[in-house]
């Protein structure tokens, strides 16, 4: 217990000063962040309100929930058929192992399908939250 204690007293010690160093030198050696921004993407760097960005990763949110809603169905209704189907063999077998993983596998198929049905509700929810605090 007192080693690591004393462990973990010497690294806070080693990172608090290292990143202080480290904080000194970067404040001499950069002119200016856009300047940095710009050669990192390339001359690409465009500045953002957080609007747009709010917006920028809304939108993007709802194209990823647009394909899982269009993926998900078929793999969502073969898992629900496959744990159907080891449900009716461990029922008719007396096997609870192949019964409670039907079961599972059939509530979990459930679960999966309703959340991705609801992303876009549970999504317009948070940014009318975000919107309007």
């Amino acid at each position: 217990m007192k080693k690591l204690l004393c462990v973990m007293v010497i690294l806070t010690v080693l990172f608090s000063c290292t990143a202080a160093m480290a904080a000194d030198a970067s404040d001499e050696d950069l002119t200016d962040g856009e300047k940095i921004l710009e050669e990192a993407s390339q001359g690409v760097y465009e500045p953002l309100t957080l609007e747009e960005a709010t917006q920028k990763s809304l939108d993007t949110a709802f194209r990823i929930i647009k394909l899982l809603n269009a993926l998900a169905l078929p793999i969502l209704v073969l898992m629900f058929s496959i744990g159907a189907l080891f449900f009716c063999i461990g029922r008719f077998s007396s096997q609870k192992g192949m019964r409670a993983w039907g079961l599972g596998t059939i509530f979990t198929s459930i679960f999966v399908f309703v959340l991705i049905r609801l992303a876009p509700v549970i999504l317009a929810t948070v940014d009318g939250m975000v919107r309007n605090p």
